[in-house]
């Protein structure tokens, strides 16, 4: 163990941690501790590559040595620029740490860091999520991997390379990562990257098997499931992390109810007038059983979620599906949009309507696209607001806040009511309200950031449909609201379209005795 490391004695298996330990106890803990630190270093060394990867011998490896000298002036040009990558992301790293502040403090407030992540999602155009992945990796990296930061910022160490380290470290105590960081300084960086990932994978495994939790109990900390990721030809994906044994029991699960649907459909094509257990429309005509993989799919969607005993509430919101009128029609391939956010193609924007009993109609400015209002009723929005609000903002309206306005988003009044003088607060009116995620609505009612509207009516210096946004003291903001973006360009077509219908269509010159044309060149669109 390095002299400049702090001793820690692990806990002495069979010992009773009411008992303190001898001091000769003690000191065999502590010199096992230190003898299994130097092992880690002694077999960890780091990567030695023969001929190590250079500026100089980085187009003989990539082309050869037969590489032309243009090439090879192109090549290491490249070399240059990811040189100078490394050092600007190590700029950028030392301007970032300072905005995590002290939210590792155990004193630290519930939501702090959070006004900070919101002005680093701003300047660097990003969401807020993403920015306090930065703003971490970069307070990470200069507290607890200071060597590894110093060859970035040296130019000798890939960003991407660093960012790994600090993903693969992450379940890790501190002081492990500072050994890590302390082991991995004199590695020399000229390998593969296959290698490096080789290399750190069994560092990474060597001090997670000093750890008193099992490797089973880390994996179980790491239960999630992610947020949707959507594409863009209508599908969508969700990922399942978890325990090896579990997700491996999960799918065993799974596939055994696969197999036995596969079997209720080969035993109802057998049998005629027998219906088809989650046919997809296919098994008949087709003569066979859905795929594995398809029945897995219908078990999981068409399962029931076991809450324990605990009423799940009702939706809050239904799933939105906006589309274009001439879309419906099939006279356009526009496509609709889900929840407001996420396109989907049109033959899959009509298909679902075909089969939608409940539909709202949508009135859009022809002009600006935007959402026309609703009048508000009560204090409490009524569900017509809340689903304009939702049109208005499918997200969070804090800016660079991507959290859904379907889920857990509450209606909040941009200018605060007044309970005690209702006449002197501000308004239950949509202009005076939008939608804010939970931890954004507490933050904005500590008033750490401060929404205005600004209303076109009143003079306001933004476009219509915007609000400024305060974030402290330090910065000002101005976020427009969502607009139907194919309204403008579907009314302009429509107009044209109408445009060219009343303009006669000319295939001879006309007979001079003959009557002049009606001029319906000043006749209103028939829309």
């Amino acid at each position: 163990m390095s002299s400049d490391r702090e001793t820690v004695a692990p806990n002495v298996p069979g010992a009773s941690p009411s008992v303190p330990a001898s001091p000769a106890a003690a000191a065999a803990t502590a010199a096992a501790a230190a003898a299994a630190a130097a092992a880690a270093r002694r077999a960890h060394r780091g990567p030695a590559p023969r001929v190590p990867l250079s500026r100089e011998n980085a187009p003989r490896r990539a082309c050869g040595p037969d590489a032309e000298i243009e090439l090879n002036a192109q090549l290491q040009g490249i070399w240059d620029l990811t040189v100078e990558e490394s050092k600007a992301s190590a700029t950028r790293m030392r301007a970032l740490a300072p905005l995590w502040a002290d939210r590792d403090h155990a004193s630290a407030p519930v939501h702090a860091g959070e006004v900070e992540d919101a002005e680093a999602a701003v300047v660097l155009r990003c969401t807020i999520s993403a920015a306090y992945a930065q703003v971490r990796d970069a307070h990470e990296a200069l507290t607890l991997f200071p060597r590894l930061f110093a060859r970035l910022e040296a130019g000798d160490l890939p960003v991407e390379w660093l960012r790994r380290v600090l993903r693969r470290t992450r379940d890790l105590p501190v002081e492990d990562r500072r050994e890590i960081d302390r082991v991995m300084a004199g590695w020399e960086f000229g390998v593969t990257p296959e290698t490096f990932r080789r290399l750190l994978g069994e560092l990474v495994c060597l001090f997670t098997s000093r750890l008193e939790t099992s490797p089973l109990e880390q994996a179980e900390r790491r239960r999630h499931v992610s947020t949707p990721a959507v594409g863009d030809d209508g599908s969508a994906s969700v990922t399942i992390t978890g325990p090896i044994p579990e997700i491996t029991a999960f799918m065993h699960r799974l596939d055994a109810c696969a197999e036995t649907l596969q079997r209720a459909q080969r035993h109802a094509l057998d049998q005629d007038g027998v219906e088809i257990p989650f046919d997809d429309g296919t098994v008949r005509e087709r003569g066979r059983a859905m795929s594995k993989g398809s029945l897995r799919y219908e078990a999981l969607r068409h399962g029931e979620l076991n809450t324990d005993g605990h009423p799940v509430p009702a939706p809050r919101f239904t799933i939105l599906v906006t589309v274009p009128a001439l879309t419906l029609m099939g006279r356009s391939d526009a496509p609709a949009t889900l929840e407001d956010i996420h396109p989907i193609p049109a033959d899959m924007a009509r298909e679902l309507a075909a089969g939608e009993k409940d539909w709202m109609r949508v009135l859009t400015d022809p002009a600006a696209g935007t959402y026309l209002p609703l009048p508000p009723e009560r204090y409490q929005p009524t569900p017509a607001m809340q689903m304009h609000l939702r049109l208005r903002g499918p997200e969070c309206a804090v800016p660079g806040c991507t959290r859904p306005s379907c889920r857990s988003a509450e209606a909040d009044h941009i200018e605060e009511f007044d309970h005690q003088h209702p006449e002197a607060g501000g308004s239950t009116s949509l202009e005076n309200l939008h939608l804010l995620c939970w931890s954004h609505h507490q933050i904005k009612t500590s008033r750490a950031i401060d929404p205005d509207r600004l209303r076109a009516a009143e003079g306001g210096a933004g476009p219509p449909g915007s609000t400024r946004w305060s974030l402290r003291e330090d910065m000002r903001l101005t976020r427009q609201d969502e607009t139907d973006l194919l309204t403008p360009s579907l009314a302009g077509e429509l107009h044209n379209a109408w445009q060219r219908h009343l303009t006669p269509v000319r295939t001879a010159p006309p007979d001079p005795g003959s009557t002049a044309q009606e001029d319906h060149s000043e006749a209103p669109p028939p829309f």
